[in-house]
């Protein structure tokens, strides 16, 4: 199943699936489009790589409708190593997303 859609703040983000990189940087997985309201991911991902990419981008939505005034740099620095821990505490604690499930 692919997400369609996910939803940060106050808005819906539809989710394109890229067959090829279509970020504006070649090195890129997805890149979050906040006037667009989109999130592109590139499809070929899968598994822990995929779920990073997306938590990552879903983490610049985070900081767009937060109002984080951050540059550039601070931004990705701190938007990738907060994907990539809450994707290894995802990875290493299969559980821990079955528990948040009954929680809410």
């Amino acid at each position: 199943m692919k997400l369609k859609k996910l939803k940060i703040g106050y808005e819906s983000y539809d989710i394109d699936w890229w067959t090829a990189t279509n970020a504006t940087s070649n090195e890129a997985s997805g890149e979050f489009f906040a006037k667009e309201k989109k999130i592109g991911v590139d499809a070929r991902e899968s598994g822990a790589q995929l779920v990073n990419t997306l938590l990552h981008e879903a983490l610049h939505g985070v900081v767009y409708h937060q109002g984080l005034k951050l540059g550039d740099e601070q931004e990705e620095l701190i938007v990738n190593s907060m994907a990539n821990g809450l994707t290894s505490i995802l990875v290493d604690n299969p559980g821990f997303v079955a528990w948040i499930k009954e929680q809410l």
